[in-house]
């Protein structure tokens, strides 16, 4: 379980850094620049891989981009530890 917390944490990370990039480029230059590219790329490279690897370690079911929301996959029921 605690590599569904490392999962969570890398996407959410990467979509951060990716939406600051996107958003402090457009903001000082009004267009878009290759570094406000770059971080949309990176914005959507971890949603994606929050889609792809926050899942309920039992059932498989997408748990969302925020993660578990309490301690029971709403699927299975299956006790999710973090």
């Amino acid at each position: 379980m605690e590599q569904l917390r490392r999962w969570e944490i890398a996407s959410s990370g990467i979509s951060l850094l990716g939406a600051l990039l996107f958003g402090i480029q457009v903001w000082l230059h009004e267009v878009l620049t290759s570094l406000a590219i770059l971080g949309l790329g990176a914005f959507l490279a971890g949603n994606l891989l929050a889609v792809m690897k926050v899942r309920c370690p039992f059932c498989h079911h997408f748990l969302g981009l925020f993660g578990p929301t309490g301690k029971f996959c709403p699927y299975c029921g299956d006790q999710i530890k973090k």
